[in-house]
């Protein structure tokens, strides 16, 4: 540095430059003039030491510039967003509440979990806003993705100005509008059957006791109560628009392009949906130049990974034939009195009972959600890229009998051992025949340590030996399916119950009257 001022700095202190390029012409010439003179101690100039010792030994310059990058940790939102930088971004809905860890450029955003990259976006530009891909939403929200919360309203509003407001409630008081999509669509679906003056009267009285849900509007139908006259003091309780503080929702759609370009026609005859989608999602950005090739190569094979993920689990529901397709962990009601540990059950949702191919008992009794539990469960298998079948067991034992006198037993018996999650729902109705008995038998035993297998029953497990009947044959499967498996006991009364109790009345401080 002494030298730098010595030899250059100095000699330029007293000269004036009117531009940055004259400046550094300046600066060039004297170091220029400083490399090609002779050192006094070596005899040498600096530029004759590099040409016979350095330059030798210099490697060429990577092919890439050096990119800065920054690494953050960021948790997975319940909306399977992570923020980052005041933005929201998108991962696989499969990551929410775990922790993950962000790869920032000025250009892209790469998101890794358990190093493998999950994820990539182009970065916004602005600090705000959620940038979200449609293959990383659960699939009731991929449902609505062409559906913007002022659509919905505008499609309420012509039914009525008290169905347009409950609609704009329902998105608003959600952490997130395409929330309240599903409950909303569900409001509109009942103008057909109920006539737009009776739902628009319902949705008053459902606005006026405060009781913001699809289920006490199809409870004051059904029970006709909107052909009553609703309170007074309407006026007071909610205004007919909605207020400055809380705007309604809008959001502006994008007029998609036809794909004209021939490598997007190629990718769509190879099967790369994902890759072609985002190629043209990229082309359309401001910014799509400023991408470097991996960039563009790299967020084009992240959508198709997760265009093929989504399509796997998919395929792995409907050939699952859950009763409740659309049960799934993030809408277990923990709040509900059955003894139902948040902590233990998110524990499983983790899957590593699957991967030890361990099993899971569901007992309760009738109507403490078994059955929906369990399709959970299944849901949550098939996320984690798990094979499921789903089958009630007395309707097992009836195909069982069948396939037996047609020949395809052994076929039915490969099918049930397949799958890496076996559903057994509703065992011990009844006690087990012979027949019934050396099914299940053949069916535990050909699973043991290979698979998992979930059985939700009325019966406490305590029982199941004499539900089974035959000791040695009941010690046999027992043996089998018990004691490599976590117990989830619910308890209380049936929710099917609680939940018909409707919400008929109210009183203007928003109290429920029961008849």
């Amino acid at each position: 540095m002494l030298i730098i001022e010595r030899w250059i700095l100095a000699r330029l202190r007293n000269r004036s430059f009117f531009s940055l390029a004259e400046l550094n012409a300046a600066i060039a010439e004297l170091l220029e003039e400083l490399n090609n003179g002779p050192m006094r101690h070596v005899g040498q100039s600096r530029r004759e030491l590099f040409e016979e010792i350095e330059r030798a030994a210099l490697k060429p310059l990577p092919a890439a510039p050096f990119e800065y990058a920054e690494w953050k940790s960021a948790k997975v939102h319940p909306d399977y967003h992570v923020e980052v930088d005041k933005t929201f971004y998108s991962v696989p809905h499969r990551l929410i509440g775990r922790t993950v860890e962000v790869r920032l450029t000025h250009r892209v955003v790469e998101i890794f979990h358990d190093h493998q990259r999950v994820a990539s976006h182009v970065r916004r530009s602005q600090r705000s806003g959620h940038v979200t891909v449609n293959e990383h939403m659960p699939k009731a929200h991929q449902r609505y993705a062409n559906t913007t919360p002022a659509s919905l309203i505008s499609r309420a509003a012509r039914i009525g100005p008290n169905v347009a407001i409950l609609v704009e409630r329902m998105m608003r008081d959600r952490p997130h509008p395409e929330q309240g999509y599903r409950s909303a669509m569900g409001i509109l679906s009942l103008a057909p059957r109920y006539g737009p003056e009776r739902l628009d009267a319902a949705c008053e009285r459902t606005l006026l006791i405060n009781a913001i849900a699809y289920s006490s509007v199809t409870a004051i139908l059904k029970a006709g109560a909107s052909t009553e006259p609703a309170p007074q003091n309407r006026q007071s309780r909610h205004p007919s628009t909605p207020t400055s503080a809380a705007p309604p929702i809008t959001s502006e759609g994008k007029e998609e392009r036809m794909l004209t370009n021939p490598t997007l026609d190629q990718m769509q005859a190879l099967g790369l949906a994902g890759m072609a989608a985002a190629w043209r999602e990229l082309a359309e950005r401001n910014n799509a130049n400023e991408l470097s090739r991996d960039e563009w190569l790299g967020l084009m094979l992240d959508r198709e990974v997760a265009t093929r993920a989504d399509k796997r689990v998919r395929n792995r529901l409907a050939s699952a034939r859950l009763r409740f397709p659309e049960a799934c962990i993030e809408d277990i009601d923990f709040a509900a009195p059955r003894g139902l540990d948040r902590r233990s059950t998110m524990a499983l949702a983790q899957g590593e009972w699957l991967k030890a191919h361990e099993n899971l008992i569901v007992t309760g009794q009738t109507g403490t959600g078994k059955s929906w539990l369990a399709c959970a469960f299944g849901r949550q298998a098939a996320r984690l890229d798990h094979s499921v079948l789903y089958v009630r067991v007395p309707r097992l034992f009836q195909d069982l009998a069948l396939a037996r006198l047609d020949g395809r037993f052994p076929r039915l018996i490969d099918k049930l051992t397949r799958a890496q999650l076996l559903i057994l729902d509703d065992f011990g109705t009844h006690s087990l025949t012979d027949q019934q008995r050396f099914h299940l038998f053949e069916i535990v035993e050909e699973r043991y340590r290979r698979k998992s297998t979930l059985i939700t029953a009325q019966v406490p497990v305590a029982r199941w030996h004499d539900l089974i009947a035959d000791p040695s044959v009941a010690d046999a499967i027992l043996d089998r399916i018990v004691h490599n498996a976590h117990p989830i006991a619910l308890q209380g009364d049936s929710m099917r119950k609680q939940k018909a109790a409707p919400l008929l009345t109210g009183t203007e401080n928003g109290e429920i009257n029961h008849p």
